[in-house]
């Protein structure tokens, strides 16, 4: 059986405190940095020591161009939704005056298709 690994208290208290500060991108560098065998031995100890609501974090970091890139993209979104709904009720107005006048002239849709696809 292998010897089991005991940290002081002062040790685990210093490997969380880096990691809530941000010195390693998360409780896995850390382990890794500091040769910590147990798959979860730090996010137990951050648990203890009152840190466990930052285990589910996600941080995400952006440079200027990346966030005007977004941003300009967003707007061009918008945009073209605005474009598309107008689009679309342009069609709905174009269908109901179709349906008017054929109702006014006593034709039917497939009378207007057939004479369009004959011309």
């Amino acid at each position: 059986m292998k010897p089991k690994m005991v940290y002081t208290d002062d040790f685990r208290r210093m490997v969380v405190q880096e990691v809530v500060d941000g010195k390693w991108t998360g409780y896995c560098h850390a382990q890794r940095v500091y040769g910590i065998k147990g798959a979860l031995t730090v996010k137990n100890w951050m648990v203890r020591y009152g840190y466990g609501h930052l285990l589910e974090r996600i941080v995400v970091m952006k440079s200027n161009e990346e966030v005007n890139e977004v941003k300009k993209l967003t707007a061009e979104v918008k945009r073209l939704k605005e474009s598309l709904a107008d689009v679309y009720l342009d069609l709905q107005i174009e269908k109901q005056v179709s349906l008017i006048l054929l109702k006014e002239t006593g034709r039917t849709r497939e009378d207007v298709k057939k004479n369009m696809h004959g011309k």
